[in-house]
């Protein structure tokens, strides 16, 4: 097996059906169910999580035409070199959801973990990790926008637009960059073209930091926010306004 006990974040083996397993272990790597792909040989599961769980992707298996390992490989495409360890990332991630639970306040979680974050401004080094957190984000990623590698790179060419960047570290690892927005900067305002963070930065306060930051940058300009609602990210449609910044689309 190419698989190893070691390439597994979450094993469940018990008597509860798949769907409920697989709503589980969304919940443990909070994650969206559609990020999930189903692969099994019986058409009763796979009917079950087509029923039950219609956004996850199912896959039948017939292990008389391998052809489903191919169908399989092109759902992931070619992944960045960046992605190599993503199930190390999540490894990590659950042991610090352990650390959660003896904590009660989001200062003394950080504070636990021995967290440390820096926010970097028009870094061309960092143009493919922002471009790729853009794309992958969902849940938080304000506007729905997707950006590739060359217009982060063009935006951080562009005088009057900015790319804020916030990487994160702490006691089980480097979290890398995990969030990041698009600011646009004329004479006397500025608007938050777009504003992302990764899912595995929730409830640590990252948000609230690279929103500081921006402030800061902007100085004394007027600063706005673009929100377009999706499918995903309602659960963030007031951040703008709990944050002191204005909905663009009301000025």
């Amino acid at each position: 097996m190419p698989l190893k006990k070691k390439h597994i974040i979450i094993s469940k083996i018990n008597l509860s059906n798949k769907a409920e397993n697989i709503k589980a272990i969304s919940n443990e790597l909070n994650l969206l169910a559609d990020c999930f792909v189903f692969v099994d040989d019986s058409d009763y599961e796979l009917g079950l999580i087509k029923t039950l769980l219609p956004e996850v992707e199912t896959i039948k298996v017939d292990y008389d035409n391998m052809k489903f390992l191919e169908e399989i490989k092109s759902l992931f495409g070619e992944q960045p070199a960046q992605d190599i360890n993503r199930t190390q990332l999540y490894i990590q991630q659950k042991e610090r959801e352990k650390t959660k639970l003896y904590v009660s306040t989001v200062a003394e979680y950080n504070n636990s973990l021995e967290t440390k974050w820096v926010c970097a401004i028009d870094d061309i080094t960092q143009a493919e990790r922002v471009a790729e957190l853009s794309q992958r984000t969902n849940q938080f990623n304000l506007s729905g926008t997707r950006y590739s590698k060359e217009q982060i790179a063009e935006f951080i060419d562009d005088k009057n637009t900015h790319i804020i960047s916030l990487s994160a570290s702490d006691k089980y690892g480097d979290m890398g960059i995990i969030g990041a927005t698009v600011v646009s900067v004329f004479d006397n305002t500025a608007v938050i073209d777009s504003f992302f963070l990764s899912c595995r930065a929730f409830d640590r306060g990252f948000e609230t930091l690279l929103i500081d930051e921006v402030k800061k940058h902007c100085g004394d300009k007027s600063l706005s926010g673009i929100y377009i609602p999706t499918d995903k990210n309602s659960r963030y449609a007031d951040f703008y306004a709990k944050n002191g910044v204005l909905n663009h689309e009301s000025i």
